[in-house]
């Protein structure tokens, strides 16, 4: 059965506005792309100075990491978006389609980047600061480790809601529950 004219619409606003997926994927694609632009910039730079000590080589790897992990991201949301616009616009029979389920995996598992990126601050306020300020760094580990907290709940969570079936009751709503709880956003 084809859509009318105000399903269309409807599908329309869920994909521009209600989801976010349009409306997120133009910044993220343009952020992205000053990113892939400033990886081998920095790449090369790193490796210009050399990685003889293993605080280069690990910052190199983190660097790396994160990038790979932003790229995977990028590609799940420009896919989401393709795939619901197929699904929804596309299909000879719209209500057959279901939209893809994995972005919210991938959301969480960009936490990842938070920790690292955060770790880092630390890490290097730590070798900066050592002797001056033990208390406030302290206090900076402690924030670090409540991120970390958050985002591995997060993460496991959002695998723990793709493993079971919407349908599980009790055992959704709880975990929907957990998810607002960990993550700072507004869940997907």
């Amino acid at each position: 059965m084809s859509q009318n004219s105000a399903e269309e619409h409807e599908h329309a606003v869920i994909l521009l506005y209600h989801s976010g997926h349009v409306i997120a994927v133009i910044p993220q694609t343009l952020v992205y792309g000053i990113y892939a632009v400033l990886i081998p910039v920095s790449s090369y730079i790193m490796f210009h100075r050399g990685l003889a000590t293993r605080a280069r080589k690990i910052l190199f790897g983190i660097t790396i990491f994160m990038f790979l992990l932003s790229t995977a991201y990028w590609i799940a949301s420009i896919s989401t978006l393709i795939q619901l616009i197929q699904a929804w616009f596309l299909s000879v029979d719209p209500d057959t389609q279901t939209a893809p389920n994995y972005l919210p995996l991938f959301n969480a598992l960009v936490y990842v980047n938070y920790i690292l990126t955060d770790g880092v601050v630390v890490w290097r306020a730590w070798v900066l600061c050592a002797g001056d300020g033990r208390k406030a760094l302290t206090m900076c580990l402690f924030m670090l480790s409540l991120v970390t907290i958050s985002a591995t709940a997060t993460i496991a969570i959002r695998i723990a809601i793709m493993a079971i079936n919407t349908q599980a009751g009790e055992l959704f709503d709880q975990l929907n529950h957990g998810i607002n709880v960990t993550q700072v956003e507004k869940p997907n």
